[in-house]
């Protein structure tokens, strides 16, 4: 089974019609009928009970002390657009898909079996850091797409919570600073148990000379944490591995730091160095952004946010 046909028979696992996991996946219903008569007809299965049982025999993951190293297999075809609110242009994501190519799998196979290489100290000075005062201070106004009451953005003493409240749920803010050329940010996150949503952290802000985009994509089901690049009307490609962060998914708090120095990008989950990757082109300015989106309900919650001028 391809890469994308393991997704969707995941999706049926989840017991999702062809028309949900058409809007999951952001294809038509057609193509998602075209692709289950495949898996059929490859699993000689004559139900699509009989994909599922075919299809969960999944190979066993390798681990780490605290991460699970395994080849992306997910790329999203998502369509983004700027929104009001942050002071270079949030950009937010309409909906998203998973997929990848054989050979960025390869890619990311041949770096899964890298060691991991502890978090430097990253020089610099601090201009922001989050007060989470409960007021949304330092944040820039809530952007949505969509139906403005499926998703929310909540502010409390000590945490911002990002959430997907029914089908279709898009939403997201910025940090509140002038964008800069490079920058070190730090994250403290945790998943809601139980969600099946959607959590990006947005690095970069395209633009007529940088049509791409950056970004953190966290899988809350299953616990996978990967750095993507996306352009308008095509694929997000993965560049390097995807990552499995253990117990992601049952609520473990970790510490996210992304370096952002064009053309480097470098991803620390809990103090540990995942992906460290050169990627052209890099936009000449950026700041972080955070953005939630699913068709099932759930959410992150952040504790702290602290952003970083490296000298």
């Amino acid at each position: 089974m391809t890469p994308r046909e393991r997704e969707i028979a995941s999706l049926i696992a989840r017991g999702l019609t062809n028309k949900q996991i058409g809007l999951e996946l952001s294809i038509s219903e057609r193509t998602v009928g075209a692709h289950v008569q495949n898996m059929l007809n490859k699993l000689t299965a004559s139900n699509r009970a009989q994909i599922v049982a075919l299809a969960a025999q999944p190979a066993a993951l390798p681990t780490a002390p605290q991460l699970e190293h395994t080849a992306p297999r997910f790329s999203w075809w998502t369509r983004l657009r700027e929104s009001r609110g942050w002071t270079a242009g949030l950009v937010l994501a309409i909906t998203l898909i998973v997929a990848a190519s054989d050979g960025g799998a390869a890619a990311a196979r041949n770096s899964a079996h890298a060691p991991p290489v502890r978090q430097p100290v990253i020089p610099g000075s601090l201009v922001f850091n989050a007060e989470l005062a409960g007021d949304g201070a330092g944040f820039s106004h809530r952007n949505f797409l969509g139906d403005p009451n499926a998703s929310a953005v909540r502010f409390s003493r000590g945490a911002i919570e990002y959430l997907v409240l029914a089908p279709g749920g898009n939403t997201g803010n910025g940090v509140d600073i002038a964008p800069l050329k490079r920058y070190y940010a730090d994250v403290t996150l945790s998943v809601i148990p139980g969600s099946g949503a959607m959590f990006w952290m947005v690095l970069d802000v395209p633009g007529s000379k940088h049509p791409g985009q950056h970004l953190v994509a966290i899988d809350t089901w299953r616990g996978h944490l990967g750095l993507k690049f996306f352009v308008e009307s095509h694929d997000l490609v993965a560049l390097g591995p995807t990552v499995r962060v253990k117990d992601l998914e049952n609520g473990r708090p970790i510490a996210l730091a992304v370096l952002v120095d064009p053309p480097r990008y470098e991803v620390f989950v809990d103090g540990v160095t995942v992906i460290d990757v050169r990627h052209e082109p890099g936009a000449p300015l950026q700041s972080p952004g955070f953005a939630v989106m699913g068709v099932d309900p759930g959410g992150v919650r952040l504790t702290s946010v602290r952003v970083y001028a490296p000298t």
